[in-house]
């Protein structure tokens, strides 16, 4: 009976301390219009990555596992990448992609 109670107590202060981060989401716009629907979009954090495709009207939407800086990326596009930051609810940025020198220019909107 005692093993019990330390073993449901070990579990409550496990899932009490484990930190799960939110989504991220937004929209990415090219010129005023949205990017192709099946664009890669990638979230990097330290030790981990994350991506998904745009969907319709631009939208993209990245579950990410930590909380902290991170970067955003959009490979199609080169150079455009900016600092994000995950926390621990559903945050949104929505960005504007614009062409500069040899590459792309990403900015929040």
């Amino acid at each position: 009976m005692i093993l019990q109670r330390w073993g449901v107590f070990a579990v409550f202060m496990f899932a009490t301390t484990t930190v799960e981060a939110g989504r991220i989401y937004g929209s990415l716009q090219l010129d005023g219009q949205a990017v192709p629907v099946g664009t890669p979009v990638a979230i990097n954090c330290p030790g981990e990555s994350n991506t998904t495709e745009v969907q319709n009207h631009g939208r993209y939407s990245v579950n990410v596992d930590m909380e902290g800086p991170c970067t955003f990326s959009v490979e199609a596009y080169a150079g455009a990448s900016i600092e994000v930051v995950s926390y621990n609810e559903a945050t949104r940025y929505n960005f504007l992609l614009s062409r500069g020198g040899t590459g792309y220019i990403i900015q929040r909107r």
